[in-house]
Order: structure tokens, then sequence, then C-alpha cells
């Protein structure tokens, strides 16, 4: 609020015309008074924490005291010229500059105006021959009052106003430069800083305010950057990912199919294991049959090699009676020979009976070679069965031997079938497992092709993270530092 706008406001505390004279009376009272009046105020103030605060050394108590009494000249002359203006202006701006809480000067304004209305009280009580223009002296004192109050209430308005204009003007380059501070992050510019106070026409108030955002801008374009970095660290692992898990979709889907065909493999192999088996049984069983024939077999000979044993015997006791036989004949022979000798001595009556003698003679020789021809045969077949029973004894000893191989032959067909059997039911167990390692491949195959699906979904979207950052500016402005990059222009405090 400037000056001329002030002036608009004196009628509305009739401070115009006689009044302003009136006011210019009762100055000529209370000025002398204004030194004790401040004096016991600034007393009071620096014993108040909630006030002392506010005056920082001496000096500035000094400082205070004396451009407070300047100010109070200037109001009590009723001249509200520019120079009392400009005094408003300069308490109001301190009011301002220290942060001095409104509650806090109206209630010590109070306090002090009411002193000097005090003050004004007693002195009223003159000869009105002081007094220039005015009533009787009996009706001086009211009006003198009402001025002076009027008059207090309007100076504590102005003030006041300076006081909140600038705050107001403050608070409006404030907003100004968050506004474009704001705008720069909504445009996605993270290196735009508001300037220092120093360089621009940023209030000093705010500066924590100011310092605290652009930490903040600063962190999060120090946490863009890292994730820029990160994102490209996690672009290189996906793409490193992505490439072994593509092999390893290769390698599984080699997998498979070479468990596919282990799974065939082995379905043939436990097939044929299982025929073996089959065989191996069959051939136990004929091996358990075969050893059952050999065993008759080996009995037979055995009987065989008895009857021979029999026979054996038989011939040697017909080589005994051709032996008699063959005496007999030798006998006869003789005999005949004695018969021959005797009947040739008889002459012709012997004739005849050496005739017999001749026959029997013949006969006996016939015999006697009978005999012997039987008995070579006799010793020829007792030599082929004496053959034949060693024979027989070897057949024997071979067929034990068969017998034995037979029951080796048995057990090792039952042990191979039970092998086999153990075999076949193990390849049942291995091809199960077989076939839930296919298709336990067979879902990490789809699993793989899952993660190849999401890696270079992530990849995408890793792109557009990293493109997304690429749209913001994260370097600060090279001209954020004096105050002279994008943002509002400076400004003095509104006069």
């Amino acid at each position: 609020m400037v000056a001329y706008e002030f002036d608009q406001h004196l009628p509305e505390f009739n401070l115009v015309g006689d009044d302003l004279n009136l006011l210019a009376n009762v100055g000529t009272l209370i000025v002398p008074e204004i030194d004790a009046v401040l004096s016991e105020f600034y007393a009071h103030a620096l014993n108040d924490a909630d006030l002392a605060k506010y005056f920082k050394t001496e000096a500035s108590v000094d400082h205070a005291r004396m451009e407070q009494k300047a100010h109070w000249i200037n109001l009590f002359s009723g001249r509200f010229d520019a120079d009392y203006f400009a005094s408003v202006q300069r308490v109001g701006a301190i009011h301002a500059k220290i942060d001095l809480p409104l509650f806090a000067y109206v209630s010590a304004y109070s306090k002090a105006t009411g002193r000097l209305l005090e003050a004004l009280t007693r002195k009223a009580q003159v000869p009105p021959k002081r007094f220039r223009g005015v009533r009787e002296a009996d009706d001086r004192l009211g009006p003198m009052l009402s001025v002076l109050s009027r008059a207090f209430a309007f100076d504590m308005q102005c003030v006041v106003e300076v006081t909140i204009g600038i705050w107001r003007d403050e608070q409006q380059r404030l907003f100004d430069h968050m506004e474009v501070a704001v705008g720069a992050l909504a445009e996605g510019n993270l290196g735009h800083v508001i300037p220092d106070p120093d360089y621009s026409d940023f209030p000093r108030r705010y500066d924590p305010m100011r310092r605290d955002f652009n930490a903040t801008v600063a962190r999060l374009a120090a946490i863009v950057r890292d994730i820029g970095a990160s994102m490209e660290k996690l672009m290189y692992e996906t793409e490193s990912v992505t490439r072994a898990a593509q092999d390893l979709s290769g390698r599984t889907a080699s997998q498979a199919a070479s468990l596919e065909q282990t799974a065939a493999a082995m379905e043939e192999l436990t097939v044929s294991v299982q025929g073996s088996a089959q065989n191996t049984r069959a051939a136990a069983d004929v091996a358990r049959e075969a050893r059952q024939e050999v065993t008759r077999g080996a009995g037979v000979v055995s009987d065989a090699a008895k009857a021979m044993e029999m026979i054996k015997q038989s011939s040697d006791r017909i080589s005994q009676i051709t032996g008699v036989i063959n005496d007999i004949s030798f006998q006869t022979n003789l005999l005949a020979l004695n018969a021959g000798v005797e009947a040739a001595r008889a002459g012709d009556a012997g004739r005849g009976f050496a005739v017999v003698a001749q026959e029997v003679r013949a006969l006996a020789a016939k015999s006697s070679q009978a005999a012997r021809e039987i008995d070579q045969l006799i010793s020829e077949s007792a030599a082929h069965v004496s053959s034949g029973v060693g024979l027989m004894d070897e057949a024997g000893s071979t067929l034990e031997g068969i017998v034995v191989s037979f029951e080796r032959v048995s057990v090792l067909a039952g042990e191979i079938a039970s092998a086999a059997q153990e075999q076949s039911q193990g390849l049942g167990e291995v091809n199960l497992s077989v076939g839930q390692m296919d298709e336990i491949t067979q879902k990490n195959a789809q699993m793989v092709e899952q993660t190849n699906d999401a890696l270079h979904k992530l990849s995408l979207q890793a792109k557009d993270v990293q493109r997304l950052l690429g749209s913001l500016q994260i370097e600060p402005n090279s001209s954020a530092s004096t105050g002279t990059g994008r943002g509002p222009s400076a400004r003095g405090i509104a006069a």
C-alpha cells in the first residue's frame, strides 16, 4: 500500500480539517512524554522473553527507540505528509524484517499508547490559552483523547498494512520462484535451482525453505542419476540373463529331445529285457527238462551197463562150456582114434566099426572146430562187451557230468531269470524316472520360455524407464547461483 492510499483512509478515521490541528495541539502536550514512555516500554520488552529475542543488542534497542520516537513526532504533528508515510514504511519494514508477530506489536503499541493517553489526561488540566482553535477548556479533554486514539488507530493500521504488505510481497515472490521451480520440475528439469537471495529478489526470510527445496531437488536428481546408472546395469544384466535364458532354453529343448529319445530307448530296452527275462525263464525250464531227460538217460545207460555186464558173465560161462565141449571133442577124437586102431586090428569084422569110428572122429573134429569158432566168437563178443561196458561207464560218467552241468545251467538260468526280472523292474523304474524327468524338463522348458518372455517385457520396461529418465534434465543451470537464469525478476519492497 502506497502513501496516497493511506491518504484515502484518513477521512475514515475523521483525521481531517480541525481534527488535524487538534492532533497537533495534543502533540505539543505528549511529545515531551515520549522518551519516558518508550524507556519504560523497552525496559519491559527486554524483561519479556518473547519480546527480548527481537532486540539482539543495546544498539538495536536504541535504534528502535529513536525510530519510534521520530515516527510518533511525525504522527503528532498532524501533517500526515511524505515524511510520516516514509516513517510508516520504515517501521513496518523493520517489523517485517524481524518477523515481529502482529499480536506482540498490537499489544505493545496498546500499552505504550495507553501511557500516552494517561499523560494527555494529566496535562489536559492546564489553562485553555495554551490551545489554538479549540473549544472551551471544560470540553477539550474528550475531543483530545478521541483524536489521539483515532490517530493511534490509524497509525497502527498503517504500520500493520505495511508489514502485511511486505510479507505478502515476500510471499508473492516466494510463490513466483516456487512456481518457476515447480514448473521446471513438471517439465522434467531437475537442474533448476532457486537462486540465492544475495543474487535475486528471493525473500531471505524463506531462505531455509529455498535451501531445503534445492537440496530436495538435488537429492532427487542424484536419485535419478543413480536410477539411470542402475537401469543401465539392469539392462546389461537383463541382456546377460536373457542370453543365458535363451541358451538355457536351447539346452533345455535339446535335453527334452534327448530325454524323449532316451525314454523311447528305455521303453524298447525294457521290452527287450522283459522278453529276455521270459526267454531266460523258458531256457531255465528247458534246462530243467533236459536235466531230467539226461538223468533218465544216465539211468538207462547204467541199466545197459549192467546188462552188458550180465552178457559178459554169460559169455564167460559160454566160454567155459565151449572149453568143456572142446575137451570132450578131444577125448572123443582120441577114443575114435583108438577105436579105429582096434577095428583095424579086427580086420573085416571091425571094418564097420572103423567106419563108425571114422565118422565119430569127423564129428568130434567138427565139434572141436565149432567149439573153437564159438570160443573165438565168444572171445570176440566178450571183448566187444568189455569195450561196450567201458563205453557205457564212460557214457554214464559223461551223462553224470552233463546232469551236473545241466543242474548248474538250470541254477544259472534261474539266477539269470531272476536278475533279468530285477533288471526289468529296475528298468521300469528308470523308465518311470526318465518319464518324470522328461515331464519336468518339458515344464522347465515352458518356464524358461515364460522367463524369456518376462525378461523381454522387463527389458522393454527398462528401456521405457531409461527413455523417461533421458527426458529429465538433472544438471544444474549454469546461471542459477547468480539469479540470472529462469525465474522472477528482482523487485524491491513496495513503497
